[in-house]
């Protein structure tokens, strides 16, 4: 960069700006896989995500770094969406229900070989389920955004943060509109 700014009026400047180009192409191309592991760590670590963030600004290529960085951060949000289902409950009502019927099932046997269980059949109303399971999920959504405050200004910095939480904000309800469509029609 320095080298191009103090040639900058000699010739052949066309090709020079090329080939800085080139060469900032194949240095992003290089540090992705380092941004991917920065980012999968960030948990634990943000040392090396700040400096692929320092890397990126000095090739000039902060908007390919924040793109792969909101893309990601909603993960876990979406697992959730996508791992809802009204029918089932968790594991400890499960395994009660299981053990209800269970006995049911052997004390009727006794009885009656031909009785089909009645009780402890449960039917789950999707509208209540989802209704009651939605203020969870978008708990979880503000809980998101802000850590991405405080994260966001400790990567990033102040100016860019605000960009970065709008950004993630929109990446969590990206991917869903189809489903949250979806699962609006067919409770209403």
């Amino acid at each position: 960069e320095s080298g191009a700014r103090a040639l900058h009026k000699m010739p052949g400047k066309k090709e020079r700006d090329t080939t800085l180009l080139d060469l900032r192409q194949k240095i992003e191309v290089l540090l992705k896989p380092q941004l991917l592991h920065a980012l999968e760590k960030m948990d634990t670590r943000l040392g090396p995500l700040q400096q692929c963030v320092v890397m990126y600004a000095k090739l000039g290529k902060m908007e390919g770094l924040m793109k792969e960085y909101v893309r990601q951060r909603p993960g876990q949000v979406h697992r959730e969406w996508f791992a809802y289902n009204p029918t089932v409950s968790s594991k400890e009502e499960e395994d009660a229900l299981a053990d209800d019927i269970e006995r049911e099932m052997e004390s009727d046997w006794n009885e009656d070989p031909m009785k089909v269980p009645t009780k402890n059949v449960v039917r789950v109303d999707p509208a209540a389920a989802f209704v009651g399971w939605l203020p969870t999920w978008y708990e979880n959504v503000l809980n998101l955004l802000t850590e991405e405050r405080r994260r966001g200004r400790s990567v990033f910095g102040d100016a860019i943060a605000p960009e970065i939480v709008a950004g993630v904000l929109e990446e969590c309800f990206r991917p869903l509109l189809a489903s949250f469509q979806s699962r609006l029609s067919s409770i209403c």
